[in-house]
Formats: C-alpha cells, structure tokens, sequence
C-alpha cells in the first residue's frame, strides 16, 4: 500500500487478491462491483488495485500473502484463514443473518482472534444469502438415497457429506464436468449459479432440497495496511464494506435463486424435496459436522463462536 500519514490523507492504493479468476461467478462478480464502488467515489481517499487472481498468487496462499502484506486486501472464502483461526470456517454455518452477527460481538470475536493471529481484519463478507445445493446424476427420494453415493466435496462440506454416509470425494471445482462425465462422482455441493456458468446442467439431473450452509466470502484487510489509514478513509472503506455485505450480497442471493429457478422452469434440473423429517435430519447434520470440527479444534473459541453465530446462546 502507498499512503501518507493522516495529516496528509493522502490516497491510498490497495493491491487485492480475489480466490475466483472466473468471472462468470457471482461471487466475482460482487466483489468486483465492491471495487467498482470503492474506487468510483474513492478519489484522494481509497483506491483497489490492481486486482490479481490465481495467476499471481494461487487462492489459497492469499491469506499468507494477506498477513504479509504482499497483498492489502483479499477476498476468499473464510475457511482459507481456518489455519490461522479455527473457527473462521463457521461463517457458512451461522444460522443468525451478518447484521446479527455485527450486533451480538460474534464479528469482533473473530477479527480480534484473526488480527491477533493472522494480522489481518474482516471487512465483511457476502453470499450469506445464497446456499449451496447437492446435485446428482440420480433421483432422491430420502436420505438413504445418498448413502455411499460419490459427490465431489470440498474440505467446507467434507465432514458433512461423511456424516450422511456419502463418499465425500475432494474435487476441484473445474473438474466436476469430467469427474461426473467419466463417472467418478455421481454429483456435487455448490451454488445454482455454478451450473450454468460451468455447463454443469449438462451433466446432473436433480437438485437436492433443502439447501445447507451459505455460499459465505470474507474480504480482509492487512492489519497494518488498516492501522495506517486515516479516520476518513477507515470510514470510507467501513460504509463500502457494509455495502458489500447487504445491498451487493442480497443482490448476489437473488440471482442466484432466479438461476436456479431458471435452470428448473427450463427442465435442466428436477428438485428432488426430502421429506421432511429427513430434511430437518439432513440439515441438523450438515451444522453439527462444522461446528463439532470447531469446537474440538479450538474449545473456548469455538464455543463462544457456536454460541453467537448459531443462536445458541
């Protein structure tokens, strides 16, 4: 970051780091329209980039080149900073809303956890409103129809798919197409918006409801890079992020729910609706699975987490 003392205020410019290079992806598309508005009012105060991605530093070494400052900013989903603060990688899982979080002092929890450890501070984070569906090449008619099927997972869902009896088999996400083509995976966990932007909708036949978890993407700052700004670009930076996280992120939510929609109305995809006992069993383990891993990682953090960010307390 170049920027001069307060006195001087002079304008800041921000090198950012995005984990998605794609932007086809919604969650692309918000944080660049995040930049757009910082940057469209940010005259002699605060300016984002350049803004790299995978070709300059590989997604998930950003929140090292965060803490360092190679990078001021970074936008990636938070269980990449799960290595420096377990816990972090609950924010899919909360049940309560941001504002929620904001209010209640889950938020600054986990920025004081995070500063003091990783050297950096959360902004804000969006996608709270778009969850992630299971996709299959086959029809589901309760839970036991997804006993020792293959889904391509994620380390976000592992445990989750482990726990219903799934084989949770770790797949990029640009290799979904392939793995189910060729039959390695029989469906996956994402976003509706994913399929067209993929071609996935080619590949997989129904959507599994209920949908779990939250499609959650933290940006953050260097702690240091934060510490040397001005009251008025801290500020400036503060109502932008708080534009993020509601205007642009419900934004996101909707269309992504008009995506998926679509994808039905079109005949690309048949909602397969567990019932509902299953549902509730489904979801009940899907929320466990995260928040069992936390707090057996981190006891007095992630209880505390659990507490604020579930309702629990």
């Amino acid at each position: 970051m170049s920027a001069g003392s307060p006195a001087q205020a002079e304008e800041a410019q921000l090198r950012a780091g995005v984990f998605v290079p794609n932007k086809t992806y919604l969650s692309r598309q918000a944080f660049d329209e995040f930049v757009d508005a910082v940057n469209a009012e940010g005259d002699g105060l605060v300016k984002i980039g350049p803004v790299v991605s995978n070709e300059s530093v590989p997604a998930p070494d950003m929140p090292a080149a965060l803490r360092s400052g190679v990078l001021d900013l970074i936008a990636v989903p938070p269980s990449y900073f799960a290595a420096f603060v377990p816990g972090a990688e609950g924010l899919p899982a909360a049940r309560v809303s941001p504002e929620t979080q904001r209010e209640n002092g889950a938020w600054d929890l986990l920025n004081d956890a995070l500063a003091e450890r990783a050297n950096v501070r959360l902004l804000a984070q969006y996608g709270a409103g778009a969850p992630l569906h299971v996709f299959t090449t086959f029809d589901v008619n309760g839970l036991d129809d997804l006993k020792d099927r293959r889904l391509g997972s994620s380390n976000t869902w592992k445990s989750f798919f482990e726990g219903a009896g799934i084989q949770a088999i770790n797949t990029p996400v640009n290799d979904y197409y392939t793995a189910v083509e060729r039959g390695v995976i029989n469906g996956f966990a994402n976003v509706n918006s994913i399929l067209p932007a993929l071609g996935l909708h080619e590949v997989v036949n129904y959507r599994i409801d209920p949908g779990f978890y939250s499609a959650v993407v933290v940006v953050a700052i260097n702690l240091d890079t934060w510490e040397g700004l001005s009251e008025e670009q801290k500020a400036y930076l503060h109502e932008k992020a708080l534009y993020l996280e509601n205007q642009i992120s419900a934004s996101m939510a909707e269309k992504d729910a008009a995506i998926g929609a679509q994808m039905v109305e079109e005949g690309n995809i048949e909602i397969a609706t567990l019932p509902e006992g299953d549902a509730e069993r489904f979801t009940q383990i899907a929320y466990d699975a995260t928040w069992d891993i936390i707090r057996s990682r981190a006891p007095e953090l992630g209880e505390k987490l659990y507490g604020l960010m579930t309702g629990a307390q």
